[in-house]
């Protein structure tokens, strides 16, 4: 998210704030911490609810949600990612953000949508990412990826070709990342062949990522 208009956080070299360390870690704050060390010891999702209740509607507020989410996702801790959020709060703290003088952008709404897809919370990623139009904000290709890899990590083949064919429609090119995306959703060889053949055919840039 952007903390000022036409702001980024990318370069700034911030302890905390920016949310990753060579884009991969996340940078934890204290609060952080304690948030993260909560939700992993708490099983009752009202008391979690109650918790994050009292955190304070600030950009700091949504770093750590975001950060301590990625933490889990990183782990592979769904239980606990499930408890933060059934993402209430954090939704929350992006809506009196956006009414405020803050600007989100597409990136804001690209970690949602990947939280909410690893996290296999579907019908919640699919409401954000139909949001987007309303919002004046253009999916790019990690949206589209990030979408395609909830499908994907479930094999869900034809609907991540559904999703392959919307985003070429809207007129995003794939990457690299797409196509692996894509391939890890075949459980076939004719359906890798079809994946790389599609890909190869219309974007030949792409084809280191693709198997040969």
């Amino acid at each position: 998210m952007s903390r000022k208009r036409c702001g980024s956080l990318r370069g700034q070299g911030w302890k905390y704030g920016s949310g990753f360390v060579d884009g991969i870690f996340p940078v934890l704050s204290p609060v952080a911490h304690q948030i993260l060390n909560f939700v992993r010891k708490e099983v009752d999702p009202n008391n979690v609810r109650a918790a994050l209740d009292t955190l304070p509607v600030t950009h700091e507020t949504w770093d750590d949600l975001i950060n301590v989410a990625v933490q889990l996702r990183l782990n592979k801790q769904w239980d606990p990612i499930a408890l933060l959020g059934q993402f209430e709060k954090m939704e929350e703290v992006l809506t009196a953000m956006e009414k405020g003088p803050y600007e989100a952008d597409i990136s804001t709404y690209n970690i949602l949508i990947n939280i909410y897809g690893r996290a296999g919370f579907f019908e919640r990623m699919e409401v954000i990412f139909q949001s987007l139009t309303t919002k004046n904000l253009k999916p790019d290709v990690v949206t589209w990826t990030s979408r395609l890899g909830a499908y994907s990590r479930k094999k869900l083949y034809r609907k991540c070709l559904e999703i392959f064919e919307e985003m070429i429609d809207a007129g995003c090119h794939p990457d690299g990342g797409t196509a692996k995306v894509l391939i890890s959703a075949c459980s076939s060889e004719d359906q890798i062949e079809q994946v790389t053949t599609v890909i190869r055919t219309m974007h030949k840039g792409m084809e280191i990522a693709l198997p040969a």
